[in-house]
């Protein structure tokens, strides 16, 4: 399987070419592994990403984006209606 990295790195370049100010969040399975540079990365892709996406998110998306908009960590997850 081939890695999804270049792809992540042309959606972030883009990103910033047509929104400057947007802030990009990175987060998922791989996102873990963007804390140090990876093996078979001749383009450096983990290190273009390090620099140039705002937040990192490497663990538990629900505490992560609670902590990072200042809402209770601790508090329980209530979902009210599925999402579609």
């Amino acid at each position: 399987m081939r890695s999804r990295i270049p792809i992540v790195v042309e959606m972030v370049k883009l990103a910033r070419e047509v929104s400057p100010d947007t802030k990009i969040l990175l987060g998922g399975y791989g996102a873990a592994a963007l804390t140090a540079d990876l093996p078979h990365d001749p383009d450096n892709c983990a290190q273009f990403l390090r620099e140039n996406a705002d937040h990192i998110c490497g663990g538990n998306g629900v505490a992560y984006f609670r902590n990072l908009l200042g809402v209770d960590v601790e508090a329980p997850v209530t979902q009210h209606y599925m999402p579609f």
